[in-house]
């Protein structure tokens, strides 16, 4: 039975929805999908990591396995997903990208519902969710599987507040299961959550004495939580690859971190544009740019803050604050803690915080109000923090969607029609003269062509990169496609000035030594450059011993032909 504070303690009690929440939860649902709509459609910049899942999906679904006919260091969770939606919807890249706004409209809807529930006002909860909305999705609009693991771990994360408020076995088994689908769709991510529900729950029992939490439900939690990892662990040992999933799932830990390591809160950017925004331009230019990027200072400082609320509602007494709130902080800050744990050992950018905002957004009206309230000169603050919210959230917001508004360059692929910000050449030009089906390299990374044009990889790996691949990953791909030795191949020469920016630790020595790229230069030749000739973007290339214009016209006639 959850604890209700008699009206003499002077405590605010956990809220209760009704008419008037529910009206204005369904009115942020609607805004989030008028808001993030445009998205789906959308491809303003071309990111890199989007066709990873998209592309294993594919080959899910034409009989491949993960692991065992394809390399991924990722758990399956995402593969199999989005193989469903593409399977059970329509083949188009429109289908998860329509799960990424309804994942937007939950997280919506689950911040204004449990910020209610921590007691903040209607204005404040909806507020909340508003900010959530402008800086979390629409800051990388891709398909990916950290936005997988970021909604089951919500979701868990919002079981999890109902059992605390009413612990039965129902809740413990539904913060079990999704616990157990965030770690299928992300071992690190998936992980760190599990780490702060380990951490939280004691806590809880410790601290606040919460003798309603029975053994029994824990048992309920731990059995829901492994039986999906034994039921997936079984499916591939029949399927003969188990080891080699062990051995992939582990790979990261040797290998990701290597050329992924960065500081908290990294902002990629180039050398160039950094330079241009803040150290070129007029100091008014400079402090707008500043007061724009604020938003990401205080979205990578609020889960450390998080974590610091909570650990001071372990160690500090306060009894004008209601049990179940000071509960559910404590959970949420050994939540966000094991998340952040998660992200430091991989990739610590101020994207990868994004990803866990949802799980801390809504406990932030709740921290304001109970935590400024002794001091009344902070109190007479918040009408200035918040138009400072408004303001900056709306600037940063601005920038976000501005790309997707002035992308008016129609890109027909085969798996839908997108806006893009200006014409994909290599997409045109593989669709002309590659039938669906066809196995076509392009290397080192850029699965996403692959994905759009129907077309797959001939080797185990769909990417390669520098310094994340080990160097004996780039030689056996190499030999495999030696031992394959396909008619052409798509090879982007200039992608190794994007290695700077984005991975700045890549060992000099991992971006030089490329034995496929080796491979390539040595028994390719160029036979169409495709894009501006300033920039090089890609080049088609066939092998040396065919004659180039031959292999074009005859591949252009099989692309002709299927199209019929």
């Amino acid at each position: 039975m959850s604890y209700v504070p008699s009206a003499d303690t002077g405590r605010q009690a956990v809220c209760t929805l009704n008419r008037i929440d529910i009206c204005i939860a369904l009115a942020l649902a609607v805004i989030a999908v008028a808001w993030l709509w445009p998205f789906r459609t959308t491809l303003a910049f071309l990111d890199r990591d989007e066709g990873i899942i998209l592309q294993g999906a594919t080959r899910i679904l034409h009989g491949e396995l993960p692991y065992r006919d394809f390399f991924s260091f990722y758990t399956p969770g995402s593969y199999f997903w989005n193989a469903l939606c593409l399977k059970v919807f329509n083949d188009s890249i429109m289908v998860p990208r329509t799960v990424l706004v309804a994942y937007g409209m939950i997280f919506s809807v689950l911040t204004f519902i449990l910020a209610r529930y921590m007691g903040s006002s209607r204005k404040a909860a909806a507020f909340i969710s508003g900010l959530l909305l402008i800086c979390a999705l629409p800051a990388r609009f891709v398909v990916i599987h950290s936005w997988d693991t970021t909604m089951a771990a919500f979701i868990a994360l919002f079981c999890a507040v109902h059992f605390l408020r009413r612990p039965n076995h129902w809740l413990a088994s539904l913060t079990g299961c999704f616990t157990s689908l965030a770690i299928l769709f992300n071992q690190a991510r998936g992980l760190g959550f599990l780490l702060g529900l380990v951490i939280g729950f004691p806590l809880l029992w410790w601290k606040l004495k919460r003798r309603d939490m029975r053994a029994a439900h824990f048992i309920t939690m731990t059995t829901a939580t492994v039986l999906p990892l034994l039921v997936t662990a079984v499916f591939f040992a029949l399927h003969g690859s188990f080891r080699a999933m062990v051995e992939c799932l582990l790979w990261p830990l040797h290998n990701y971190s290597a050329a992924n390591h960065l500081p908290y809160g990294y902002i990629t950017m180039s050398a160039a544009s950094w330079n241009e925004l803040f150290s070129s331009a007029p100091w008014q230019e400079r402090a707008a740019h500043y007061f724009i990027l604020s938003p990401i200072v205080l979205i990578c400082a609020l889960p450390i803050f998080t974590v610091m609320v909570a650990l001071w509602c372990v160690l500090a007494r306060r009894d004008d604050l209601d049990r179940e709130q000071v509960s559910v902080a404590i959970l949420c800050g050994a939540v966000v803690l094991g998340s952040i744990l998660s992200t430091l050992v991989a990739r610590p950018d101020f994207l990868h915080i994004t990803f866990i905002a949802p799980l801390f957004f809504f406990l932030l009206p709740w921290i304001v109000s109970a935590w400024a309230a002794p001091f009344h000169s902070l109190r007479k603050l918040e009408p200035l923090v918040a138009v400072y919210l408004i303001i900056a959230f709306a600037a940063y917001g601005l920038t976000l969607v501005w790309p997707q508004r002035n992308s008016g360059v129609l890109l027909e692929t085969r798996r839908g029609t997108l806006r893009t910000s200006s014409p994909e050449a290599a997409v045109s030009f593989i669709q002309e003269n590659f039938p669906p089906g066809s196995k076509l390299l392009v290397h080192p990374y850029l699965p996403l062509y692959s994905f759009l044009t129907r077309t797959s990889s001939p080797l185990y790996y769909d990417y390669l990169q520098a310094g994340m691949h080990t160097r004996k990953q780039f030689q056996e791909a190499a030999a495999q496609l030696a031992q394959v030795r396909p008619e052409s191949v798509l090879f982007e020469p200039g992608f190794i000035q994007r290695i700077p920016p984005s991975w700045p630790n890549t060992p000099v020595s991992d971006i030089i030594q490329d034995p496929v790229t080796d491979y390539i230069i040595q028994n390719y030749r160029v036979c169409r450059v495709l894009g501006p000739d300033s920039e090089v973007p890609f080049l088609f290339m066939v092998r040396k011993d065919l004659d180039c214009e031959a292999t074009l016209a005859n591949s252009s006639r099989l692309a002709r032909a299927s199209a019929r």
